[in-house]
């Protein structure tokens, strides 16, 4: 093969897709990638975390059929359990100018959404990423809604502001984005790859450092809100978990993250007041020493006591109400 043809096959794009005990949606995920009307060559890189389902056999089937195209990685023990990071046996290898993601129980709706995607960053250097909104559906594929990813939202430059807020430019499966990993030192890369924060939070930060991201309006996948074995929905799976706790924790982790290897210094205070005030509402109608140790904790982390009342009564009107009924009651 000639030097020549051998440029010509560098894929533009590297889709990556992480996937483990898929067997139920790996077909409906691929099949969304493979239905995209591109005018560049591009690659999907699959890493199955050794699933003790089909997932594997499925997955073997489509890349007999698309050889050129899907390069998959099958772990014959899960790397998961082990605590390393699954995104990175992908990112490694990632040949692309631009990263896309899916999930193995998400899927892609639009043919036309890496092509659009890409011309845009093609003709905006300045971003370093776009997304665009998704709807969300069960384990059954039932829609339903979801407070992150399922409202609509105009077309928008998500700025690091956004992330002071914890709020996310999109799902995962939403964003494509410049391939930063390759010029990343091994000092940075293994820095983020160890940081304690989820990886739909982490990416967005490692994005941010390097430029804005563009949101758009328009649906163009499906996330579906399933547990890591794709058996039951996800909220099952993480009742009871502290989300105002964790969150803030997540955040510090990622500002920790910035300010070490960007010296970027992220302002937590809103993120700080506003969690604390939902704590407040968490530990009035869930008093256990979890809630309460967390309470304390948040509260003394907020920056203004005041802001947190604010919060609590303007910003979350519908359990301001309930806060005030349950307060006359213990009276």
């Amino acid at each position: 093969m000639s030097e020549e043809r051998k440029e010509e096959l560098v894929p533009l794009v590297s889709v990556c897709v992480i996937t483990y005990n898929h067997e139920k949606y790996i077909r409906q995920c691929l099949d969304g990638i493979l239905m995209q009307k591109v005018n560049f060559p591009y690659e999907i890189l699959i890493h199955d975390d050794a699933s003790p389902d089909a997932t594997a056999d499925i997955i073997r089937e489509y890349e007999a059929k698309y050889p050129d195209i899907i390069k998959p990685i099958y772990q014959t023990e899960n790397q998961y359990s082990q605590g390393k990071s699954v995104s990175r046996f992908n990112n490694d290898r990632a040949r692309g100018k631009y990263i896309a993601q899916c999930e193995g129980d998400d899927y892609w709706t639009d043919p036309g959404k890496l092509q659009m995607q890409v011309d845009f960053l093609e003709a905006h250097p300045e971003y370093v990423g776009t997304a665009h909104n998704v709807s969300c559906v069960n384990e059954f594929g039932e829609p339903i809604k979801h407070s992150d990813f399922s409202k609509l939202h105009p077309d928008y430059k998500y700025t690091i502001k956004e992330m002071e807020k914890h709020i996310l430019p999109g799902h995962i499966n939403s964003l494509l984005f410049r391939n930063i990993f390759l010029s990343l030192s091994d000092e940075i890369k293994n820095s983020y790859y160890s940081c304690n924060a989820n990886g739909d939070e982490k990416i967005p930060l490692l994005l941010i450092l390097h430029g804005n991201i563009w949101c758009s309006k328009e649906i163009m996948s499906v996330y579906r809100s399933v547990c890591r074995d794709g058996s039951t929905n996800l909220s099952s799976e993480r009742k009871g978990w502290d989300w105002n706790y964790r969150g803030y924790l997540h955040m510090l982790e990622l500002a920790k993250f910035a300010k070490n290897n960007y010296d970027v210094t992220l302002d937590l205070k809103y993120i700080s007041e506003y969690n604390a005030a939902r704590e407040l509402i968490t530990c009035l109608y869930s008093p256990t020493k979890e809630h309460r140790n967390n309470l304390k904790f948040l509260w003394r982390s907020a920056d203004s006591k005041f802001n947190v009342i604010y919060y609590l009564f303007l910003i979350m009107p519908e359990y301001a109400k309930k806060f005030i009924k349950k307060m006359l009651s213990l009276n």
